[in-house]
């Protein structure tokens, strides 16, 4: 576990800050100093979904989950989805479909030509 305690005033935004911090989490796992793969997810909310945090993560190798707002066009992307047959049934923990519920990938949609 690694932490890094900030003022009250800190941004949310700050990708100084939350490098140092990947930085850290990364040294302590086995292995991880010399040779980061993969098999590491950093998974984190929209704070750190900024450019500077993202090419790090990609640069170091590591994969990543990144919450993020939807768009104001979200109606139009999802009509999108409905469109190419995206939708499929939502999974419950089992493995079973969830009665009622759809998910579809969404990433195919949006536009990410300035992300890494």
């Amino acid at each position: 576990m690694a932490e890094i305690l900030r003022p009250g005033n800190a941004g949310s935004n700050t990708a100084a800050d939350h490098i140092s911090l990947v930085k850290l989490v990364l040294d302590h796992l086995p292995g991880q100093k010399t040779c980061p793969s993969k098999s590491v997810l950093v998974r984190t909310d929209t704070a750190v979904g900024t450019h500077d945090s993202l090419e790090f993560l990609t640069k170091r190798g590591l994969s990543y989950s990144v919450g993020w707002m939807l768009p104001y066009n979200t109606p139009e992307l999802y009509r999108q989805l409905s469109d190419l047959g995206a939708w499929g049934p939502a999974d419950d923990t089992n493995g079973q479909p969830c009665d009622g519920a759809d998910v579809a990938e969404l990433t195919g949609v949006l536009d990410l030509a300035d992300w890494p």
